[in-house]
């Protein structure tokens, strides 16, 4: 059997700006040559018809496997535009998928973030650029805003989990029946943000 390693350098790798990422369905590759008797399980976690957000976990089902290997979220917006504006479902779960085999140390030698992930993130920053840019009104500016803050949030909760032995389900959980009314506000997701990933 290959090491990590081994698989992660046979990885095809994708150049965005200079950094080197791997997409998900490389990462998926090296997962079934790791654990060839593995299971991947998605679930979505919420879903209002403008957003989502999807669970996927990794497990290694071998007899003596280790059982649940990583945990990785992803929060998507129905952005009606480019592939979020059809598929916006099915691209949140690819990511969900990404992070948890990145989470696992498949295809995340530089970045948990996957080539999907990455161009996908610069789409969006190129679709916020050009709204601003026709002198969008500001909701729509603050929705883009809140949709990174909630992005990067999720992030670092499932990076905390992870340290932690946590369930970032459950943390995440907590901050909704905590705070139910500061979900909105991009400047205290960052804040909250900032404090996971310090933590």
């Amino acid at each position: 059997m290959s090491s990590r390693k081994e698989v992660n350098d046979r990885l095809t790798r994708t150049n965005i700006k200079g950094r080197q990422y791997i997409d998900v369905a490389q990462r998926i590759q090296g997962f079934w040559e790791l654990y060839p008797q593995g299971r991947i399980v998605t679930e979505m976690v919420a879903d209002d018809g403008k957003r989502c957000v999807f669970k996927a976990e990794a497990y290694d089902m071998a007899e003596g496997g280790a059982g649940l290997l990583a945990t990785g979220h992803a929060y998507e917006v129905n952005s009606g535009r480019g592939v979020n504006a059809t598929s916006y479902i099915e691209n949140c779960e690819t990511s969900a998928v990404g992070r948890a085999l990145g989470m696992l140390g498949i295809g995340s030698t530089d970045s948990i973030a996957s080539a999907d992930e990455v161009m996908n993130a610069q789409q969006r920053q190129a679709q916020a650029a050009k709204a601003h840019a026709k002198a969008a009104p500001a909701p729509q500016a603050q929705q883009c805003t809140l949709e990174a803050a909630t992005e990067r949030l999720l992030a670092a909760i499932s990076g905390y989990a992870g340290r932690r032995g946590k369930s970032a389900d459950d943390l995440f959980e907590q901050l909704e029946a905590k705070f139910p009314d500061k979900l909105s506000d991009a400047n205290w997701l960052l804040l909250m943000a900032e404090r996971y990933e310090a933590a």
